[in-house]
């Protein structure tokens, strides 16, 4: 999948062109341009390569090649190959290349004066004729040669109704030849005579459509026209006097002719078809003209339409290839899935990206041609979305649709490729589900830049990203939550497993959710032991003790909240705000539902050296109350009780609070002290284990790897 070019068909020859239409306020539609893809004016050789390296000698051919990518040009030196991509100039085989078969089999060829291409199966043959009556195509790396018909000189061809179509110079006739399975010609003879039937005694083109067969030539009297043969084979009609020297169609159909000077659209419609000028000014003289919108050409000969936004023209004369381009329209365009390896160690990265964009774009709009400009492909790093401009062809452009459209694709084929490429990682940062607030969008996402922050500081490498937080579901994984890290394939080796896992990032990630609360959301249960000993506790049992906590917390914030509305709880303490979460990573939304660590144990060093065992409770919202106060009135004595007389499978039931009047009586004398607390302990260093190795006890008893194992 990520192996190959991507398919950008028209890209070379758009992004070359600087005209291309920004996407602003409004879409501007360019005028066409030409440019030079290969060759030099005035110069002849055989150099592969790009502009102004490249060198062609007298093109005289030109057609589609074996991918779609490539383009043929039959030259006085071989057959080379154009890049309509890369833009680079290649050479197929050269012109002393030994010929098999036919009456030419043993020597080299002439220069090829037409040819076509024609896919079978997984592989191709290219045809072309050279001015001999036998039709030579290339095929399985050789060059083979089949007879036509006696004294023939074939000068074009084309492919229609799975047969070849050739036009013969001396003989004044349309030859034909059948096309077995695998390409080979067969059965050729001389159909239909054409100096009678167009009026030409010197043919220079051909091509086919649905529409039938299109022939350019000239009469002793007509300095060009284009003789059309229905699909009835006898219907003939002349599309007007011109100065045609070729004619090419695209594969919907359309028809375009080019003169020494100039390239039409014509639509056929009777003896006078509709004509419309292309590019190029009549009678330019035969001098080097630049490329850009103002379009001059000069001798040319021949003329390959791949599409209204991308025509191909040689001049034998000049010894060039140019391209003559209809700029797209830019569009700005979002993807909302994982962020792309775009800037990733691998170096095809970016062009499987942009093959499965491409295709993306092409199913949302409904088009063949759209493309994208890889040099504007990248990753929001405010949004983690992934921004590129589409190339939209002036003809498939709509103001308000296509955006609309690109909008609303859905992705599928970039999605899956990411969805492959990503799994061939496999680095997660796995956590207590109970804190992590899944009610809230705004805070998963904040919790998951969190944790690539700080993967990216582990691993010192800037464009590592993190999936949003997910609860595991399977048989003996309960109360487990994944945050998958998104990182180069190259990093699937032991140094980064290494790396990851002495950075405890489960133990990190419980810090950085414990850093986006507010002091205002969170409150403390601290229980000394003495008296509180939880010694004989299971870890099952400490997970009971656990909830048992949480919900008598929340249980006695109902009362103070109640309360409250009568004036019978202390007003809230000022705190400073907590949502500042580290790594640049800033979060300032709430927190929809409440939560609680496991409880962990610190020694005090200082007497009365006693321990302290403490819970951390995190709320869903602010009060307007002084909710620390609250919770340091809860009556924990029935727990304490419970501790002393704890047996095997006992479990604790839910224990009484303070009550209303106790609040009350509480409010005047905490109204009377000072409401800050000054803890001082020292917490001791916890040996970590990676929470990938844990596994997590059924719901709600997850037990993470910052506090498992306590000396």
């Amino acid at each position: 999948m990520r192996t190959g070019r991507a398919l950008q068909v028209l890209l070379h020859a758009t992004i070359i062109s600087l005209g291309l239409v920004e996407c602003a306020v409004a879409h501007v539609k360019r005028n066409r341009r030409v440019e030079t893809v290969a060759g030099a004016y005035g110069l002849t050789g055989m150099v592969d390569g790009v502009p102004p390296d490249s060198r062609l000698s007298s093109p005289m051919a030109i057609c589609r090649g074996r991918t779609a990518d490539e383009i043929l040009v039959g030259t006085a030196s071989g057959l080379r190959t154009y890049s309509r991509s890369s833009g680079e100039l290649g050479t197929l085989f050269t012109s002393s290349v030994k010929v098999v078969g036919g009456s030419t089999g043993g020597s080299a060829y002439g220069n090829p004066r037409s040819c076509v291409h024609r896919g079978i199966d997984n592989s191709s043959v290219i045809y072309f004729v050279d001015g001999q009556k036998d039709v030579k195509y290339y095929k399985n790396n050789e060059v083979l040669s089949k007879d036509t018909v006696a004294n023939a000189s074939l000068t074009a061809m084309t492919i229609f109704g799975g047969s070849l179509y050739m036009t013969d110079q001396i003989n004044k006739a349309l030859v034909t030849c059948k096309l077995s399975a695998d390409g080979a010609p067969h059965d050729c003879l001389s159909k239909k005579k054409l100096n009678d039937t167009c009026g030409f005694n010197t043919f220079t083109g051909i091509t086919s459509t649905a529409k039938g067969i299109f022939i350019a030539g000239q009469g002793s009297t007509t300095p060009g026209n284009i003789c059309w043969i229905g699909l009835d084979d006898t219907t003939v009609t002349k599309l007007g006097q011109g100065e045609y020297v070729d004619v090419s169609s695209t594969s919907s159909g359309d028809l375009y002719a080019v003169s020494k000077t100039q390239i039409f659209h014509l639509e056929p419609a009777g003896s006078a078809p509709q004509l419309k000028t292309v590019a190029g000014v009549k009678g330019t003289p035969c001098l080097p003209t630049p490329d850009g919108e103002d379009i001059r050409f000069c001798e040319l000969n021949k003329i390959l339409a791949i599409a209204d936004h991308e025509l191909y023209v040689t001049s034998e004369r000049s010894h060039l290839l140019r391209a003559v381009i209809l700029p797209p329209v830019r569009v700005q365009a979002v993807f909302s899935g994982r962020p792309v390896p775009v800037g990733y160690p691998e170096g095809d990265t970016l062009d499987w990206i942009v093959e499965n964009l491409v295709k993306d774009v092409n199913e949302a709009l409904q088009t063949t041609e759209s493309l994208i400009d890889p040099s504007t492909v990248y990753v929001d790093p405010d949004t983690w979305t992934t921004r590129f401009v589409a190339l939209v062809q002036q003809s498939d452009f709509d103001d308000a649709a296509t955006e609309r459209a690109l909008g609303e694709g859905n992705y599928t084929y970039i999605t899956a490729a990411l969805d492959e490429y990503y799994n061939e990682t496999d680095q997660a940062v796995y956590m207590d589900s109970v804190m992590v607030p899944y009610c809230s969008e705004a805070a998963l996402d904040a919790i998951r830049r969190r944790i690539a922050e700080e993967a990216r500081r582990v691993l010192d490498f800037p464009l590592i990203y993190a999936d949003m937080p997910v609860e595991l579901e399977g048989s003996g994984v309960e109360n487990v939550t994944m945050v998958k890290l998104l990182m180069p394939a190259s990093f699937n080796n032991e140094t980064v497993s290494e790396l990851l896992e002495a950075a405890d990032l489960t133990g990190f990630a419980h810090s950085a959710i414990k850093e986006m609360r507010g002091g205002e959301t969170r409150v403390s249960v601290v229980l000394p032991n003495p008296p509180f000993n939880f010694s004989g506790v299971t870890p099952d049992v400490d997970q009971d003790i656990r909830w048992y906590v949480h919900g008598n917390v929340m249980k006695q914030l109902d009362i103070c909240e109640k309360l409250n509305a009568k004036g019978a709880a202390p007003a809230p303490e000022p705190v400073e705000d907590g949502n500042e979460s580290g790594g640049g990573v800033v979060y300032t939304g709430e927190f929809c539902q409440s939560s609680i660590t496991n409880r962990t144990e610190t020694q005090n060093l200082k007497p009365p050296y006693d321990q302290k065992n403490t819970y951390e409770i995190f709320l869903p919202n602010k009060y307007d109350f002084n909710a620390s106060w609250c919770v340091d009135i809860v009556d924990w004595r029935e727990l304490n009780d419970w501790l002393s007389n704890v047996t095997a499978g006992s479990h604790i039931e839910d224990a009484s609070w303070c009550g209303q009047g106790c609040i009350i009586a509480l409010a005047v004398v905490g109204a009377l002290l000072t409401t800050g607390l000054v803890v001082v302990a020292v917490v001791l260093t916890s040996k970590r284990r990676r929470l990938a190795a844990v596994v997590a006890p059924p719901r709600p008893k997850f037990v993470s790897a910052t506090e498992d194992e306590e000396d």
